[in-house]
């Protein structure tokens, strides 16, 4: 896995590719609360990304739990990969709190 992180004025991406499990939740944790203390709209992309397990999952839910207090939003970029759709799904999530953001 890794994390391509780009910021600009109004938001902070982050772009997930590969594997995203338990071995880089360290990692994938520290970059999530980089973004946030920058107080920017954190924009995801998961074009790239192969798969996600339920750590993941749970860091993204806790982000967007996070988003929502601080105001500031998340956004996914871009299509995200059937394999990733069915891993939300299977983690429970049908009703993930993203919003995707228009092609």
């Amino acid at each position: 896995m890794s994390i391509r992180k780009k910021k600009n004025d109004k938001s902070c991406f982050l772009q997930l590719e590969g594997a995203v499990d338990i071995s880089q939740a360290t990692e994938f944790k520290q970059r999530l609360i980089e973004a946030f203390d920058q107080g920017k709209k954190l924009r995801l992309s998961f074009e790239k990304t192969a798969h996600l397990d339920v750590t993941a999952v749970q860091l993204l839910w806790a982000a967007a739990q996070e988003a929502r207090r601080a105001g500031v939003g998340i956004e996914v970029e871009g299509e995200v990969p059937q394999p990733i759709l069915l891993a939300l799904s299977a983690a429970g999530f049908e009703q993930f709190p993203i919003t995707a953001i228009p092609q």
